[in-house]
């Protein structure tokens, strides 16, 4: 018997004729590790959420979903609530008490379960996940990469069998989101539970799962084992193909069926295999550093370019905690400049002050332009009904900027940015029934129709899937040829390094030396992309960073 099974699931929104998920049948053998993935909106979360009773939305569905033979919709709430584990994408949407060792309990204390268990169970908990320097602090008080783990432990503490997380790591830091995913794995092999994953970030994931469900279009196209999920992303065409990890990516596109490598580790090994002649490796590294305008955005712009936005000694406090100390950034104009850092290390309060949010403590802000600064969390600039009013709603709240539009100028800008975002068959939605990657583009849309001269963007990849952040990374790079400055603060190593001019990296309050992509990600060890790492251990070149350079690079090879 299968510990999770949909038997003929399909699902509409209330008020909606367009069903989200259509005809789902997949089954999930007990201890399995199962990816789901697909492009943004196409019904992951709905999915997932029908795995667990008191989750599933509200609206018109047929078929069942069965959790160890029982109609889940008919499931006792206490075996519910202890046998399956929910943990999802906000890392403070799950939180619901002031400590942490409060929120531990809290589940436990819920189910009536007696004191002296509750205690032993809660430190059992904390000590397997390292959380006896944290347990009696506030919760407030942790990073987003802690308050996760915290998420985790408060389900874990119920002694799930099956545990359902959707994109959990899409607001973590690449070090917070690699020991998240490990935690995941140690789980899964030390207490046997069985785990059901949405990631759009599949680098890390693709290597310790069991099996790859892929959905397009509310509809599963595929069901395969992790290493050939490449062969058959790109064989129906899934959005979602460039979300897999580099060697797999590599591997698909130059051999095509076979066992794909899935790690760096792996991927080294076989382009050491691909490579042989070391005066070839000599000479076609040297062609690629000399000729990095496979990726021409990345070039170093010269020396003296306009200042468009200065920060000088900036120093910040959240009480007796420092935040920035000495923080200075020049930001050229006409540039994107990416500023990397770990959850907690001040890359959100330092936009702030450029934008003028926040009044620094020390030190000053010059810019020289309009800045217009778009949130991490896209659901604080929602405040109208509809997505199209929600575009309109800038024309209303600055009428004084676009007092020289006409109303239907206005209303055409509106349907263009719509139909960019790929938002048109959505524009009648509430945009809190959009899907977190939808939610995260309609907010870009609202900045962008505001002309800014500085654009300043949080995490503006979160919840975005592949393909969209490929037309996202474009359209950054028009704005930049159109004269708009760019600042982005963001986890995601890859699209920073196929889309920025410059990078820094945020640590201890203060911003390292401004450095173009390449030298500073062909420099870094961690801090870089996982393209970069497999070509320094394969020996072939330390200046490949990006997929688009290395398949520049093997492609004279294979066509030899």
């Amino acid at each position: 018997m299968s510990i999770l099974e949909f038997d003929n699931v399909s699902f509409s929104y209330a008020g909606s004729n367009e069903n989200v998920l259509e005809d789902i049948n997949f089954s999930i053998e007990y201890g399995e590790f199962v990816v789901l993935c697909g492009q943004s909106g196409c019904g992951k979360s709905t999915l997932l959420r029908h795995t667990k009773k008191n989750q599933i939305p509200e609206g018109n569905g047929t078929g069942n979903m069965y959790f160890e033979g029982e109609d889940i919709e008919l499931m006792d709430d206490r075996k519910s609530a202890s046998d399956i584990g929910f943990v999802g994408q906000n890392p403070d949407g799950q939180i619901v008490t002031d400590r942490v060792y409060h929120e531990l309990a809290f589940g436990l204390e819920n189910l009536g379960i007696p004191l002296d268990e509750m205690r032993r169970r809660v430190s059992e908990m904390a000590e397997y996940f390292g959380m006896e320097s944290i347990f009696n602090k506030s919760a407030d008080e942790l990073s987003g990469g802690q308050k996760q783990i915290l998420n985790l432990a408060s389900v874990m503490v119920m002694r799930p069998k099956l545990l359902v997380l959707d994109e959990p790591t899409s607001q973590l830091d690449p070090i917070a989101s690699e020991k998240f995913i490990h935690t995941l794995e140690k789980i899964n092999r030390d207490f046997g539970v069985t785990i059901l994953i949405s990631e759009q970030r599949l680098e890390e994931i693709l290597p310790i799962a069991d099996r790859v469900i892929i959905m397009h279009q509310g509809k599963i196209a595929g069901d395969v084992l992790p290493e050939e999920t490449g062969y058959i992303m790109k064989k129906i065409n899934s959005p979602v193909y460039k979300a897999i990890p580099a060697a797999t990516k590599l591997f698909t596109e130059f051999v095509g069926d076979g066992t794909a490598p899935l790690t760096v580790r792996d991927g080294s090994k076989w382009l050491k295999g691909v490579k042989k002649d070391c005066e070839e490796i000599k000479k076609d590294s040297t062609e690629i550093k000399n000729n990095i305008s496979c990726d021409s955005k990345n070039q170093v712009k010269e020396a003296g370019d306009e200042i468009v936005l200065k920060c000088r000694n900036i120093s910040y406090s959240y009480g007796s905690e420092k935040v920035l100390k000495d923080f200075s950034a020049d930001i050229p104009k006409k540039s994107i400049y990416a500023i990397l850092g770990g959850n907690g290390s001040g890359k959100t309060t330092a936009l702030k002050i450029m934008s003028g949010i926040y009044k620094a403590k020390k030190g000053k802000v010059v810019s020289n332009g309009r800045v217009i600064y778009l949130p991490q969390n896209p659901q604080t600039v929602f405040t109208e009904i509809t997505a199209f009013d929600e575009l309109m709603e800038v024309y209303l709240s600055h009428k004084s900027w676009f007092k020289d539009m006409t109303d239907d100028e206005r209303s055409d800008e509106c349907e263009r940015m719509l139909s960019f975002l790929e938002l048109d068959s959505h524009r009648k939605k509430n945009p809190f029934d959009l899907s977190g990657g939808q939610q995260q583009r309609l907010a870009l849309g609202k900045v962008l129709l505001l002309k800014p001269d500085i654009l300043l963007l949080d995490e503006p990849t979160k919840g975005l899937d592949s393909e969209f952040k490929d037309k996202l990374s474009h359209l950054l790079r028009k704005l930049v040829k159109e004269g708009i400055t760019i600042v982005l603060v963001s986890h995601d190593i890859d699209f920073c390094a196929e889309t920025a001019d410059y990078c820094s990296l945020l640590f201890d309050g203060e911003l390292t030396k401004k450095e173009s992509t390449t030298n500073f990600f062909s420099n870094n060890y961690f801090y870089t992309t996982s393209v970069n790492r497999m070509f320094k251990l394969a020996g072939i070149s330390d200046d490949v960073i990006t997929y688009n350079q290395a398949a520049l690079l093997l492609k004279e090879d294979f066509n030899k």
